[in-house]
């Protein structure tokens, strides 16, 4: 057999490109629903597809397949009489309820208002849409957290593996300063293992709503204080905190931005206090990572200067902001010691 032969052998199937269309194919159909409001009008009683696309004189077969689809994909359900809506549907997908996430969706999923990215990489304007970290955002993230609301404690065994990743433990007197809190959960976990541990929560007015939310329905209020504004505007303190999480926020920043966040974490920590970075980390030859990688064409459309920075350039960060003993510990999380 000659070495041409083995090659073709050896080539990846055409199921592989398609295995990496498919979610944007079902991405399509849900940014559909929302735009016609199907689930809206199944909950006024709607139950068939003739009964579903006759108001505005949809195409009956087209309407047919994309509920038939949504039951195939969890977001609807059918019996003899109908489509009906399911406990998902009911929650996240009925315009009006504080859970819903259809304008979420249409805003940051929606990829025509993405249509400009190769526009905006040939001239470098961006960003494409407006940037995440604005005050005008603040209002969106509330709404993307709006599944804490209904499941606050779900994901807490992971965060509190997490933590045991990181080698941090609660105790009493301890004291976290969770920047870019969102819903808080992360911190509030830590809160939950010990009366002791206290929380402060930094984010915008609008979030800290929510993140309150949270922590009032796992009966932590009284461990945690609210510290709202602009992350880059905010005092932290000085010598009050033990540790300090930046949530999924630093990647936002250019590089002097992020040192900037740093010194000021590295001021409010005490003596050998511990900073750590939760971000999309790039190894260092931005190659291998495939989430990271990804993460920065999100952040090249939604940010002025953000990037996904290598652990080396974290390690560099943290280094000029003054902290000592720095280890990359996943491809999402770094910390730093603060020196005693």
């Amino acid at each position: 057999m000659s070495s041409e032969t083995n090659k073709s052998d050896e080539l990846p199937t055409p199921d592989t490109v398609m295995d990496l269309l498919w979610p944007g194919y079902q991405l399509a159909l849900v940014k559909a629903g929302f735009e016609l409001q199907v689930w809206a009008r199944v909950a006024a009683g709607h139950r068939t597809a003739p009964e579903i696309s006759a108001p505005e004189g949809w195409d009956v077969t087209g309407t047919r397949m994309l509920l038939d689809a949504f039951c195939a994909m969890g977001l609807l359900d059918k019996d003899e009489a109908g489509y009906r809506l399911n406990p998902m549907a009911q929650t996240y997908l009925l315009p009006g309820k504080p859970t819903y996430i259809g304008d979420i969706f249409l805003f940051d999923l929606g990829w025509e208002q993405r249509g400009n990215l190769a526009e905006a990489i040939r001239s470098g304007r961006r960003p494409v849409i407006e940037g995440y970290t604005t005050t005008q955002k603040a209002a969106f993230w509330a709404g993307y957290l709006a599944g804490r609301r209904v499941a606050p404690d779900r994901g807490m065994e992971d965060c509190a593996k997490l933590w045991q990743t990181l080698g941090i433990e609660a105790r009493d007197g301890l004291r976290i300063l969770d920047v870019a809190c969102g819903s808080g959960i992360k911190s509030l976990v830590l809160a939950r293992q010990h009366p002791g541990v206290r929380v402060t929560l930094q984010d915008w007015p609008e979030v800290l709503e929510v993140a309150e939310e949270v922590a009032a329905k796992l009966a932590l209020a009284d461990q945690v204080t609210a510290l709202p504004g602009d992350l880059q505007a905010v005092h932290y303190g000085h010598e009050q905190f033990d540790v300090i999480w930046f949530g999924n926020i630093t990647h936002y920043y250019n590089p002097k931005d992020v040192v900037g966040l740093l010194r000021k974490a590295c001021e409010a920590l005490v003596p050998s206090g511990t900073v750590v970075v939760n971000a999309p980390i790039a190894d260092d030859g931005r190659r291998e990572r495939k989430v990271p990688l990804l993460s920065a064409i999100e952040l090249f459309v939604c940010s002025v200067e953000g990037d996904v920075y290598s652990g080396s350039e974290y390690q560099r960060f943290l280094e000029q902001a003054g902290f000592v003993d720095v280890v990359e510990v996943s491809e999402s999380l770094i910390k730093g010691t603060k020196p005693h």
